[in-house]
């Protein structure tokens, strides 16, 4: 029995071989939930950042549409001015006609 449970030269070198391989193993595997760990928080950083130039980006947006009724609304009294400033011009040009007429 002495001579079965007598280890060689070969078989340490197996041994250890595999004990480095397994040591290696349960290192790598801690370095890499290490590493989803920080990634994990890169990546909620990222998605914080992107929520808040959304919402930049969504008051800007906004901010246009009120300019944008703030012109519409302006070209609109702009347009009765305009259609006054003609009913006015044709009124006169009637009124310089007739003037015209009677000098004739």
């Amino acid at each position: 029995m002495l001579e079965e449970m007598r280890l060689t030269g070969g078989d340490i070198v197996t041994m250890s071989a595999l004990v480095v391989a397994a040591l290696g193993l349960v290192i790598n595997v801690w370095r890499s939930s290490r590493d989803d760990k920080r990634s994990d928080s890169a990546d909620v950083e990222r998605i914080v950042r992107i929520d808040e130039n959304s919402r930049e980006t969504r008051a800007d947006v906004a901010d246009i549409k009120a300019e944008l009724r703030s012109v519409r609304n302006t070209i609109g009294d702009h347009e009765r001015r305009i259609i006054k400033l003609e009913e006015t011009s044709r009124t006169q040009w009637m009124r310089i006609d007739e003037i015209k007429d009677k000098a004739e």
